[in-house]
């Protein structure tokens, strides 16, 4: 044997064993054998997707997906179903939804009256609950002064009761409560306009609480904890992911920010965070704007590593056109005087835009109200 066919024999060899050494590409997952919408305008459709390691490594036709199987390889026929990429919720409030979502839900589209009779019965089917707490009227189907203490009472008046409105930026409290919150003629509105008390016409609160006042007396109340937060978070997630939500944008914990990163390191820890999340910081009109930096820096660094994401502020620059707080250019029907509140003046808003900008620090901004809108716009 000459020297050039040992030399080609030997190549053919260690090829041979190159190629027996070489892992056969192989996936986790198989769909097949269904109607995949890919969002692609080149491949618009595609009957099976190849998952590994989390990641989509292929997708097209039913025979061509075969290539990834091996004898470890799960393999789902989806019988012709439609198969989507997962929904992107671009405004949710995961946490605070969190903490409300095993209290009582309201009919958003009944009445007075028969909102009234389900906080009657859910007082009666929980006779140990020594708060009752609940969420969803319609402040507008009350008229011009909003719901009374004295309306609850008529129902619960043996213990405290808090219902939130259906955009959670009114509280609706019965005397019971506004007593352990020692809300008086004398208690002060923080933001005369925005965040205040309805009052009647002697001055007392009445039991409609808005904006901010409505989460100080959450908290004064001790209504929610990071355990129970968690619970009705996990639940939200499991909602989310059944209609195809993967991913979230969760526009501030207000009033729980202090609980965050321990309410989203538990659902972590119980594999719960099925949903990718991006979070934001809430900034008020009390902040300071270099420690708001400070604050969602430090954020960013401390969720750098973790399945989630805090990287944004959330600007909260007006109310709600139901709570006549959002920031109008024109008066509210009845009320000629009420054209709403923006917190913040154009030279504040434009001082924070450019120094969150500078800061490379992503915004959010809550304007409701036409003037509110305006305004957030104009600098941008």
């Amino acid at each position: 044997m000459t020297i050039f066919s040992r030399a080609l024999l030997l190549g053919f060899f260690i090829g041979l064993a190159g190629c027996q050494s070489e892992a056969v590409p192989s996936a986790d997952l198989i769909l097949y054998n269904a109607k995949v919408y890919t969002v692609d305008d080149e491949q618009p459709w595609a009957e099976a997707v190849a998952i590994k390691d989390d990641q989509i490594v292929f997708v097209g036709n039913n025979t061509d997906v075969q290539n990834w199987v091996d004898s470890n390889t799960v393999q789902q026929n989806l019988n012709g179903k439609m198969l989507l990429p997962g929904f992107i919720d671009s405004h949710a409030h995961l946490i605070m939804g969190g903490a409300y979502v095993r209290s009582l839900s309201l009919d958003t589209y009944a009445t007075p009256e028969i909102w009234l009779e389900q906080i009657r019965q859910f007082a009666k089917n929980n006779p140990d609950t020594s708060q009752l707490l609940g969420y969803g009227f319609l402040a507008s189907a009350f008229g011009p002064q909003g719901p009374t203490a004295e309306m609850l009472d008529s129902v619960v008046s043996d213990r405290p009761v808090f219902i939130w409105d259906e955009g959670f930026h009114g509280g609706w409290v019965n005397t019971k409560a506004m007593q352990l919150l020692n809300l008086t003629k004398d208690t002060v509105d923080p933001t005369p306009g925005f965040s205040y008390y309805k009052r009647d016409n002697e001055g007392n609160p009445s039991g409609y609480l808005l904006e901010v006042t409505a989460n100080m007396a959450v908290a004064d109340l001790n209504l929610v904890t990071s355990e129970s937060i968690a619970l009705g978070a996990g639940d939200i997630i499991n909602i989310m992911n059944s209609y195809g939500i993967t991913s979230v944008f969760d526009a501030s914990a207000l009033g729980m920010e202090d609980k965050l990163f321990a309410i989203l390191d538990e659902l972590v820890a119980k594999n719960q965070m099925t949903v990718r999340l991006v979070g934001s910081l809430f900034f008020a009109e009390d902040k300071n704007l270099d420690e708001m930096i400070r604050q969602i820096d430090q954020a960013k660094t401390n969720s750098e590593t973790k399945p989630y994401k805090i990287n944004t502020v959330k600007i909260m620059n007006d109310g709600t056109v139901e709570g006549k707080t959002a920031g109008v250019f024109e008066a509210y029907q009845g009320e000629p005087d009420n054209k709403g509140e923006t917190v913040f003046s154009q030279q504040q808003m434009n001082t924070m835009i450019e120094q969150l900008t500078v800061n490379e620090i992503d915004i959010h901004v809550h304007a409701l109200g036409d003037r509110a809108i305006h305004l957030s716009l104009k600098h941008i």
